[in-house]
């Protein structure tokens, strides 16, 4: 979770991207169906990409020049937002 963003992973693949305020999924986020390539942790004036994220660290997605701003959560969803993530999207909006 980002400041504005929720990314939703299976594994290390991009499943879902929500805007935290507006709590409206995004279906043309360009993380979609990304798969995570690991994290940019900021250190003593040194960046090195790690594998695992944490908090202060920025998602990197392979297959394209993304980059999050900086993780300030990390979070499991409940299990009713999970159950959707292969619903039609229709459905998945309608509720947050």
């Amino acid at each position: 979770m980002t400041l504005s963003t929720e990314y939703h992973f299976r594994r290390d693949q991009c499943v879902a991207v929500r805007d935290r305020e507006t709590r409206e999924w995004m279906e043309e986020h360009r993380a979609l169906r990304r798969r995570l390539a690991g994290a940019l942790q900021f250190k003593d004036g040194d960046a090195k990409l790690v594998d695992r994220p944490e908090i202060g660290d920025r998602l990197v997605f392979a297959g394209g020049n993304f980059m999050t701003s900086i993780v300030i959560a990390v979070e499991r969803p409940p299990r009713e937002i999970v159950a959707r993530y292969d619903a039609p999207r229709s459905s998945a909006q309608s509720t947050s």
